[in-house]
């Protein structure tokens, strides 16, 4: 009965360890049921396929939300993986909520519009049109603009807004939050993270740097949590402890058995 109890507690302990290594699951950002029209013009379609269409017939452009109020670790998640087709310069942001504060990484500010164009977007405006595939860091965003993400990573995504400046439309195909920066679209289009060496950008105080800033738009690295998940802590001690309990146990039932 010792070995059956002994092999039962190595079996939990290696499941508890494998958990370490268990990628964390994305977050789909295209819900049909949760988009919204929110300007008072413009049109939004999904195809049977997911992908959404946006539309604007007029100079004002058109706005979509997409209301999710999901909680999400932004260090486990850290990448926006976006494809999509725009005909007019476009903006897509998401709104997170820490509790205290909120923030709103977008593709037409700092650190992330480099991965579009290599020129500042004006004041309220979009990036610009085109077909793109790829990823962007929450995080690399955040240090960037100065907004640190809770020690733990975990924000409420409130909404997530596709934005068109002008008259034209867009079409998105895959809009994920993820681990990977490097991801393969259900339409067989290949994306990387970001990356822009030479970096063409505005400081965010305001003032224009001489020199490329120590940041990259996502790049190959990733904001890792340099703690293990308390959870796992405790499980993984309560599991060395059931092991040595069972060990005792095992020695003591073998000097009983020994004693004349």
């Amino acid at each position: 009965m010792s070995k059956r109890w002994l092999a039962l507690g190595l079996a939990m302990l290696i499941s508890l360890m494998m958990t370490l290594t268990v990628s964390a699951s994305p977050h789909p950002l295209l819900v049909e049921k949760s988009t919204r029209l929110t300007s008072q013009t413009g049109a939004f379609a999904y195809t049977p396929e997911g992908t959404l269409n946006v539309t604007a017939s007029d100079s004002g452009g058109a706005v979509v939300a997409i209301d999710l109020n999901r909680t999400v670790n932004l260090l486990e998640t850290p990448f926006l993986q976006l494809s999509l087709h725009s005909t007019v310069p476009f903006n897509i942001a998401l709104k997170l909520d820490d509790g205290t504060k909120e923030m709103y990484p977008q593709t037409a500010a700092p650190a992330w519009y480099e991965g579009f164009q290599q020129h500042t977007p004006a004041a309220g405006e979009g990036v610009d049109a085109g077909q793109y595939t790829l990823s962007l860091s929450i995080p690399a965003y955040a240090d960037y603009n100065d907004l640190p993400i809770p020690e733990n990573g975990v924000v409420t995504l409130e909404s997530v807004f596709v934005i068109l400046k002008d008259v034209g439309g867009v079409t998105v195909e895959h809009l994920m939050l993820s681990e990977h920066g490097s991801f393969l679209t259900a339409f067989g289009k290949t994306g990387k993270t970001a990356f822009c060496p030479i970096a063409v950008t505005t400081a965010p105080k305001g003032a224009i740097p001489t020199t490329a800033p120590t940041y990259d738009a996502g790049g190959v690295t990733r904001y890792q949590s340099e703690r293990f998940p308390g959870g796992v802590i405790v499980l993984l001690i309560l599991s060395a402890a059931v092991l040595a309990g069972m060990t005792v146990y095992s020695i003591r039932k073998k000097q009983k058995k020994n004693l004349p």
